[in-house]
């Protein structure tokens, strides 16, 4: 698959890890955008089109996701689809929601608001770099009304058993809500186990910013009550009443308020059709070989691993204890090796145009930093 780099901008000239972060662009997403320019200098004809590509999208995040392009809406990112969702719910007062400490800030902060409506937030705590199903069984009870992860920790890779955390949270008749921006268009995501689904547009997607992706269940549809309204959320705009009263659409474009971002959602529809054709089976099999491959060679080099070593329990995300991650970011990039470094830890992002000489170039570099910049 290390072939399939040429139809990316620029990775022909450099070793890319990062796509975690941010993804490179596809040569033929140049297409796509010049394509909605075109198109919008057409008046009627070039909505139409507009909207001929929205539907294309949510046909292909249907397939992704093994789900109806009905259940798909957007947003302007994932941060602004988990609060319209979280917005849109009745959360009971004294229910609880569970969180766990590989969280991403962003789904984390909108459920912390729902502390002033007397809503419990409980925490799991991970066991070397996962969430173990028998610590969130000590915390899930009747009075769990939502069970909110990233399907793969943005921390340290770590990937939830969703049809396990189904059978969980259905014992107690709670929601599940899944953070997909880190493991869709890499990693199988199956809707069946998840009431809602978000994800960002601009990682694994090989798309652009300005598209939040929105997965709601159909049975849960109807239990979303927006708290903001446009154009495009309601039944119908033109009515002899239309300056008295509204009616919200009975189907999730309820969340949608007016237009959303074509030039991303040109993007993300040629990457898409692009991700489909080579196969999200094909891609998550090449990266865990990859991640199984880098593993093993951060271990023999006596580098602390924090992702699981096991591909079942991973995505494309690995990574390694850092004392200045940072700075081990900043001098790879002299190499043009890009990854991510913060917080403790380097971040490696393994995607299906890379191959195992560009880890072995990798190692190289660290090794030439290990010392005052990685060890403890």
């Amino acid at each position: 698959m290390r072939n399939l780099a040429q139809q990316f901008i620029g990775l022909n000239k450099k070793t890319y890890f990062y796509t975690g972060a941010e993804c490179p662009s596809l040569l033929s997403n140049e297409s796509a955008v010049k394509q909605y320019v075109q198109d919008k200098s057409l008046g009627e004809l070039g909505r139409k089109r507009f909207y001929k590509i929205e539907n294309k999208l949510k046909d292909n995040l249907a397939k992704m996701l093994h789900c109806k392009s009905t259940e798909i809406s957007f947003s302007g990112n994932a941060s602004e689809a988990m609060n319209n969702l979280i917005d849109c719910l009745d959360v009971p007062e004294k229910s609880n929601i569970i969180i766990n400490d590989l969280e991403y800030p962003s789904v984390v902060f909108p459920l912390l608001n729902l502390r002033e409506k007397g809503v419990e937030i409980r925490t799991v705590n991970h066991s070397n770099g996962e969430i173990l199903q028998k610590e969130l069984e000590k915390l899930i009870d009747d009075n769990t009304f939502l069970v909110a992860v990233s399907h793969v920790s943005f921390v340290n890779g770590y990937k939830h058993n969703l049809k396990a955390l189904r059978k969980l949270t259905n014992r107690f008749n709670a929601l599940l809500l899944v953070d997909a921006t880190q493991s869709l268009g890499v990693s199988k995501v199956n809707s069946q186990y998840c009431d809602f689904i978000i994800s960002s547009s601009y990682k694994w997607l090989l798309g652009a910013h300005g598209v939040g992706v929105c997965y709601v269940s159909e049975q849960m549809i109807k239990e979303l009550h927006p708290r903001r309204v446009g154009w495009r959320s309601v039944k119908e705009i033109f009515h002899d009443e239309r300056l008295e009263k509204y009616e919200y659409s009975n189907e999730v474009t309820k969340l949608e308020l007016g237009y959303n971002a074509y030039p991303t959602i040109y993007m993300l529809e040629n990457s898409t059709t692009f991700l489909l054709e080579v196969g999200i089976a094909n891609i998550e099999q090449r990266v865990g070989e990859l991640g199984d491959y880098l593993i093993q060679q951060l271990k023999t080099n006596g580098f602390t691993v924090l992702s699981p070593e096991q591909a079942e329990n991973r995505g494309g995300n690995i990574a390694f204890k850092a004392l200045n991650g940072e700075a081990v970011m900043t001098e790879l990039l002299k190499e043009d090796i890009h990854v991510w470094g913060g917080d403790g830890r380097v971040r490696v992002s393994i995607n299906f145009y890379n191959d195992e000489s560009q880890i072995d170039q990798l190692m190289c570099a660290l090794i030439a930093l290990k010392g005052e910049m990685i060890d403890e």
